[in-house]
Order: C-alpha cells, then structure tokens, then sequence
C-alpha cells in the first residue's frame, strides 16, 4: 500500500530461498527507493509527479540509489510505460527487486 513517501507491507509470503529479505506486515519502506512503491507512484496520474517528488525528499541510501526529480521522473515513466520495475541496489546494495501492479505480467497485454 502507498501512504505518503512510503510503501507498507501488508502481507508476505515466505519464500523457499536461501535467502530472503526480512520484509513484514507493517512494514514501511522509502516509496522513490523500492520496487514496490516505485511501480505504486507510477500509476498515479502523471501531471503531479514532480510536487510529489519534491515532497518524497529523496535521499541517496546507496550508491545507486536515484535522487534527482528528472532520474525520478524518467523511472516513473518508464514503469508505467513498462508496466514493471526493477530496482538496481537502490535501497540496500546487493538486492535487486521487482515489482509489476496486478493485471499485468506474463501473458498480460502490454501498457505500451
């Protein structure tokens, strides 16, 4: 769920990997820096996104991490052209996560 600049979790479904991040219900995380709330920001009508950049207050967690209003902005376009997100080491280095809004995925038509 979206709540604000943050995304929380609120389910989770363990998985049968070695491992496997410690993310539970209740869970908040930064939104701009996350998968999950990325894709999540991405459906939201667009001519907004940049005042809600602005008040996400974005910081660099990782070396990675995207900060800037137009790195931002093209991410959010690019999810919601895409219809998915993967983020490269943003929040924690080393993890790689994607997220994609239901409806879509394997065998969905495409948002392009």
């Amino acid at each position: 769920m979206l709540g604000g600049a943050e995304v929380r979790s609120v389910a989770r479904v363990a998985t049968g990997q070695i491992t496997s991040a410690r993310i539970t219900p209740g869970t908040r995380l930064p939104a701009y820096a996350t998968s999950m709330g990325r894709v999540l920001l991405a459906d939201l009508p667009r001519a907004p996104w940049p005042e809600r950049i602005r008040s996400l207050r974005p910081q660099a967690l990782t070396p990675h991490a995207l900060t800037s209003p137009e790195a931002l902005t093209a991410a959010f376009a690019h999810a919601a052209d895409d219809g998915f997100v993967l983020a490269e080491q943003e929040f924690e280095a080393g993890v790689r996560s994607l997220a994609y809004p239901s409806g879509t995925g394997a065998g969905a038509p495409s948002r392009r």
